[in-house]
């Protein structure tokens, strides 16, 4: 007896490229079977995927996914490392730049409030004193 006819497609049972790899069923076969098959403790102290395929019993291709996950747990704590310096550089920075900048007044007086805390914003000028938004004139003329 031969046994049960395989499915076969025409062209191949190989997986499309344009299937993106956490869709395609192979893909989660294989990460699956290193996960069920693979002593984690052991194949992390092997050093490439061709000993974890012969240690573990399966595809060279499923130890090359599991190979990859255990090298990417294994160079987090650097990563995060120099994150953390990047971090603490950029806080150094922000920290030793004044918290704010001397505000120049116009020589205006606020007509909401009269008191001479004008500045310039962008092509309109504020109160400091009570918030108020002026359109700034193009002839220059002071705000009425």
């Amino acid at each position: 007896m031969l046994g049960a006819a395989m499915p076969r497609r025409s062209a191949g049972n190989a997986t499309s490229s344009w299937i993106p790899k956490f869709k395609s069923a192979e893909h989660q076969a294989m990460v699956f079977g290193a996960a069920f098959f693979i002593n984690d403790k052991l194949a992390r102290i092997l050093s490439s995927p061709e000993e974890v395929s012969v240690q573990a019993g399966i595809s060279l291709q499923a130890a090359r996914i599991y190979f990859e996950q255990v090298q990417e747990e294994l160079a987090r704590p650097a990563a995060a490392v120099r994150v953390r310096q990047i971090a603490d550089q950029v806080r150094a920075a922000l920290d030793s730049k004044p918290s704010s900048p001397a505000i120049s007044f116009l020589n205006e007086i606020c007509s909401c409030c009269g008191q001479q805390k004008l500045f310039p914003v962008g092509h309109k000028f504020m109160c400091q004193a009570c918030d108020t938004v002026y359109d700034r004139f193009q002839d220059g003329d002071p705000v009425q």
